[in-house]
This record gives C-alpha cells, sequence and structure tokens, in this order.
C-alpha cells in the first residue's frame, strides 16, 4: 500500500508530509502555486511506489487499478484509470486545484493541525494552520526557539520538532 501510514487518524503520505513542510513559522501556507504541484507530484510517486501508477512512452499509464485504501490517493486513481494515458504534466494540471486544500482539510480533521480563520486588511480571507495546544513541546528542547523552528535549530534533534512528532 504504498509507504502511507496511520498518524494521528489520518493515513498520511508523502503529499501531507509535503503540505506540513510548506508551512511557515506563523502556520501559514506559502507557495500555494508551487506546493499545488509538488502534492500531485507527491500523490503520483505515492501511486507508483504502490505499484499502481508507470510512466510508459511518456504517459502516464494505470498498472493495477486496485485502491490503495487513502481516501485521497484512490481518488486520484479512479480519475487516472477513467481518462487516457497523459504526460505527467498534464496530470498534474487536471489534478491541482484543490486537492492541497483536501489533504490539509485532512490534517486538521485528524488533529493534527488546527485552523485558525483569519483577515488580512479587514477582507482578505487569510487562514493560518497551527500545532493543537497539546503536549506537543512549544520550544525546542534547548529552549531556544519556538517549535515551529526547531527544524532549524542547530542544538536539539530533528525528532524533538512537532512535524516529526509521533512518526
Amino acid at each position: 500500500m504504498g509507504r502511507g501510514r496511520t498518524v494521528e487518524g489520518v493515513n498520511r503520505t508523502l503529499a501531507h508530509d509535503l503540505l506540513l513542510l510548506s508551512l511557515d513559522e506563523e502556520g501559514r501556507r506559502t507557495r500555494k502555486d508551487l506546493v499545488g504541484h509538488g502534492v500531485v507530484g507527491a500523490v503520483l510517486a505515492e501511486l507508483a511506489l504502490a505499484g499502481r501508477l508507470e510512466i510508459a512512452r511518456k504517459r502516464v499509464m494505470v498498472v493495477n487499478p486496485v485502491p490503495v485504501g487513502n481516501e485521497r490517493l484512490d481518488t486520484v486513481l479512479a480519475r487516472i484509470a477513467a481518462d487516457k494515458p497523459r504526460k505527467p504534466q498534464r496530470w498534474v494540471e487536471k489534478l491541482r486545484k484543490g486537492l492541497a486544500d483536501q489533504l490539509i482539510e485532512d490534517l486538521t480533521a485528524a488533529g493534527v493541525l488546527r485552523r485558525e480563520e483569519g483577515r488580512v486588511l479587514g477582507f482578505i480571507h487569510s487562514d493560518r494552520y497551527l500545532q493543537p495546544d497539546s503536549d506537543r513541546p512549544t520550544t525546542c528542547a534547548a529552549g531556544c526557539a519556538p517549535c515551529w523552528r526547531v527544524a532549524r535549530c542547530p542544538k536539539t534533534p530533528a525528532s524533538s520538532c512537532w512535524r516529526t512528532w509521533s512518526r
């Protein structure tokens, strides 16, 4: 079934991990356009690792249409199976709209992230996705930085950061 693993109630994939890594220090989603492309690439890679897709003659082809057990991956697999073989770039263009939003909602629904709704200048919708207020550390083990910055802290092993917590 690929490398998906269940963490905190969500069957996490490469795409979920990419979204977690794409959040800035304040919990905002950065470069949505680029991350959207990366998310689709991660989903396609996950399906290829699970033996469901392959690239033949520069086209993405379904070799095994059996679902992998993850709702998002299975939906993408079904869409690709129902269509003609296309170049990977075309699938990225077709699939990218809304997929990252669905995956971030998976993480929010599972409690991996907490959504904080907000507005910029009073009318521009701007959500932040933060770690839930729970037993996760709020500072690195060395006490020198907020948890969002732990991945860059030279004094702390990366395993103490919330991004790698519960793996």
